[in-house]
């Protein structure tokens, strides 16, 4: 599990940087929201380009503050071959 402070970090630090993100979007009326996208992205990470493609799996609770992620789960899509 890595923590949100490490990611914030990473990419402040230069070490992680996204160029292109899937853009998902979702609404939901309910107190809580359970999103489950295959994302794709590309970047560096410590100089070196990747690309990742990934099942990810969020949940959401609404607050007095407005929506805070509750959890952030994501899974490499596994290649066929």
């Amino acid at each position: 599990m890595t923590a949100k402070s490490d990611i914030i970090g990473w990419i402040a630090a230069g070490r992680l940087r996204h160029d292109r993100m899937t853009p998902v979007t979702w609404c939901t009326p309910a107190a809580q929201s359970f999103l489950t996208v295959r994302k794709t992205s590309a970047g560096t990470w410590e100089g070196s380009p990747y690309v990742a493609d990934e099942w990810i799996t969020e949940v959401y609770v609404r607050t007095g503050e407005g929506w805070r992620c509750a959890l952030s789960q994501k899974t490499p899509v596994r290649s066929e071959g």
